[in-house]
C-alpha cells in the first residue's frame, strides 16, 4: 500500500497474513514414552523443530522429575493395556502452578475409553498412531508463537 505525502511516495508496511512473532528459543518439551524407538523418533522430530527435548521412558522416573510438569509441552505415550502415562497428566492437572504445560497424549491404538480418560484428565491434544510428525511440529510451532506473544514469556524454565 502506498500513500502520497507532499509529492513524495511513502511505502507503508503491508499487513501480515500470518502471525509473526520473534521466537528466540524453542519450547522445552518432555517426552514420556515407554517405547524407546518411538520416543527417540519423537525427540528427533521435536529437535528438528528447534525445541529442547528431554526423553524419559519410565513413568515412575517422570513422576519424580520436577522438570517434567514444568515443561512447556509434555508428550505422553499411552496404551489401553498400560495407561500409566496418564498419572503424569493427573499430576499436571492437580498441580497448583499458574502456568501448566500443553499435554499431548499419543495412543498406540484407537480406544474411545482411553480418549475419554484423556479428556477427563485435561489432556489438550489426543492423537492415535500413526501420527503425522510434521503436523505435530506445526501444532507446537503455533503454540510457541502463542506463548511468545505473551509479554515477558520465557519458554525455557
Amino acid at each position: 500500500m502506498k500513500t502520497l505525502n507532499h509529492d513524495r511516495t511513502v511505502y507503508l508496511p503491508q499487513p501480515s497474513r500470518s502471525l509473526s512473532v520473534a521466537c528466540p528459543r524453542g519450547l522445552n518439551v518432555a517426552v514420556v514414552v515407554p517405547q524407546e524407538a518411538f520416543a527417540e523418533t519423537l525427540a528427533a522430530s521435536m529437535r528438528e523443530g528447534g525445541h529442547e527435548v528431554r526423553v524419559t521412558s519410565s513413568v515412575d522416573e517422570a513422576l519424580r522429575d520436577a522438570r517434567v510438569p514444568q515443561a512447556d509441552v509434555v508428550i505422553l505415550g499411552v496404551d489401553p493395556l498400560d495407561a500409566s502415562g496418564f498419572a503424569i497428566a493427573k499430576q499436571i492437572r492437580d498441580q497448583a502452578a499458574w502456568r501448566k504445560p500443553l499435554v499431548v497424549a499419543i495412543a498406540l491404538r484407537k480406544d474411545p475409553a482411553l480418549q475419554y480418560q484423556a479428556e477427563e484428565l485435561g489432556v489438550h491434544l489426543y492423537l492415535e498412531r500413526p501420527i503425522d510428525l510434521d503436523r505435530l511440529r506445526g501444532t507446537l510451532r503455533r503454540f510457541h508463537h502463542l506463548l511468545a506473544s505473551v509479554q515477558g514469556f520465557d519458554p525455557v524454565i
